[in-house]
């Protein structure tokens, strides 16, 4: 009998920047996206354009209005993470699996922005 490799699901991608939409209903930050968006930022707002199936992140201080707390930033080998199962149910945003996505920086809306599959 011959021996088979299990292929992983999923491909990380460490030092990209990337936003996992996790099938729990949060948003996982990529640790190159945290270096090079969300450096000293605690929080974020959460939106989303529709019709072109894309999420945005802005950071945010602290107080400002509809902000999540962005956790795990302190530890910067764990997760960092964004609460978002409202926001994801609230727009149809499927989660039922959990999935990497590139993300890019949108300099006239200021954010981060990745797009779902359709």
């Amino acid at each position: 009998m011959s021996y088979e490799i299990f292929e992983k699901r999923r491909n990380r991608m460490p030092g990209k920047e990337t936003v996992t939409i996790l099938k729990q209903g949060i948003l996982g930050l990529g640790m190159g996206t945290v270096d090079k968006y969300f450096e000293g930022v605690r929080h974020a707002t959460l939106h989303c354009d529709r019709e072109g199936h894309k999420i945005g992140i802005r950071p945010e201080k602290e107080g400002a209005e509809n902000a999540y707390e962005i956790r795990g930033l302190d530890k910067k080998k764990g997760a960092v993470q964004i609460s978002a199962q409202a926001f994801l149910r609230h727009y149809d945003i499927p989660h039922t699996e959990t999935k990497s996505y590139p993300c890019t920086w949108n300099e006239a809306a200021g954010l981060v922005e990745i797009e779902w599959e359709k």
